[in-house]
């Protein structure tokens, strides 16, 4: 099955063939006398297979055509929540995200952390290396995040040079470990070939948990903009964190 060129998947159709034995003992026989039973039964095997194989690719395009229709309405559903250049979800997705999961935390009695993420002096870099440069930091940043991370956790990218990840089931002990683990992976990414541009630049975090720093997403917002702020007003390119 296909839509233009691209190929959307095989469908594989097993029909019986009547190889005549079912008429056996007296060819268009039957006892009602019905002469249009008996044409059915002398029918010319290879008239009614030629039928179902039309009705086949019938059923074939039908399916193409909702598989290319479900395929639309996710690519139109990404792009309502996805920011395309990092393909982290957007502001909406992480503030309905983060309401929904808090929700679930507090029902459950189960923890919930966020690591705020912010590139230091982004402005100054674009305006040095121009925004092709700053485009690739973004992306690879992106990338990273999205790469070295749970399945269930969740990366969003809530501003310009803003990245922010929202991890279920963490206490604030074990987010500032994953935070730290991170930062340190980020450095070592600026060393492999193909990513030179992210030398130059540095990652400073602001960390927070719930219940520790709040119960609402606001809160947990807020405790997080804090520990950040107070990582960039303490040197930069290291973790923060307000406690409780």
């Amino acid at each position: 099955m296909t839509a233009r060129e691209d190929i959307l998947g095989v469908f594989h159709l097993l029909v019986p063939v009547d190889t005549g034995k079912s008429r056996q003992g007296g060819e268009g026989e039957r006892t009602d006398g019905s002469g249009t039973d008996r044409e059915k039964v002398g029918a010319d095997p290879g008239a009614t297979l030629v039928g179902k194989r039309r009705l086949a690719a019938l059923a074939a395009d039908i399916l193409a055509l909702l598989l290319v229709n479900l395929r639309l309405r996710k690519q139109i559903e990404d792009l309502s929540v996805r920011d395309a250049l990092t393909g982290c979800f957007n502001r909406r997705y992480l503030e309905e995200t983060l309401g929904r999961e808090l929700k679930s935390a507090q029902r459950t009695g189960r923890q919930i952390a966020v690591i705020l993420m912010d590139i230091d002096h982004f402005w100054q870099f674009t305006e040095v290396y121009g925004h092709g440069a700053s485009g690739m930091v973004l992306r690879d940043l992106g990338s990273f995040l999205r790469e070295n991370i749970r399945e269930v956790d969740i990366p969003c990218r809530p501003g310009a040079d803003e990245f922010a990840l929202l991890l279920p089931d963490t206490s604030l002990a074990a987010c500032r470990r994953r935070a730290e683990h991170l930062h340190a992976m980020i450095r070592d990414l600026s060393l492999q070939d193909g990513h030179a541009h992210m030398r130059r630049i540095t990652i400073s975090m602001g960390i927070a948990a719930c219940p520790e720093q709040g119960e609402t997403g606001c809160d947990l917002m807020e405790a997080a903009k804090a520990a950040l702020k107070n990582a960039k007003q303490t040197g930069r390119d290291r973790i923060g964190v307000v406690e409780g």
